[in-house]
């Protein structure tokens, strides 16, 4: 499943991991004008997974995988490690805005996700939706 999600937008996530790894190397070493340049290739490269993917496809996602795994309360897409996209949405806005790759209890999750290209259960967590633990 991880597969048919990432790689139709492969080039477009390699930039992303690319441009990430690049935000964190230059907020360490870099200069300010450094780390502007990279923030800003950053965030077009969260844009372009943005533009290209489908919130319909999401939605087929997840779909499919509620029928497919009992249990299943919610899913989120979180191009860039921001939680942009999540459904239901009635209950989790909350999570809307949630950056993953700078929450400390989130961080090895995302990376994991990052580097397998692919969907990567993680948990338990404490969701801050709603403080309910999940995995």
């Amino acid at each position: 499943l991880g597969a048919n999600l990432v790689y139709p937008l492969g080039s477009e996530v390699a930039a992303l991991v690319h441009a990430t790894k690049t935000v964190a190397a230059k907020a360490v070493f870099g200069t300010d004008a450094e780390k502007a340049a990279a923030a800003a290739a950053k965030s077009e490269a969260a844009y372009n997974i943005i533009k290209n993917s489908s919130r319909c496809a999401f939605n087929n996602v997840v779909n499919s995988m509620r029928s497919s795994f009992n249990g299943i309360t919610n899913l989120q897409l979180a191009p860039s490690c921001v939680v942009s996209i999540i459904f239901p949405l009635t209950g989790n806005q909350d999570a809307i805005g949630h950056d993953l790759f700078f929450d400390q209890s989130r961080y090895d999750g995302a990376v994991a996700t990052i580097e397998a290209r692919a969907v990567v259960f993680v948990g338990p967590l404490v969701l801050v939706q709603n403080n309910k633990a999940a995995i």
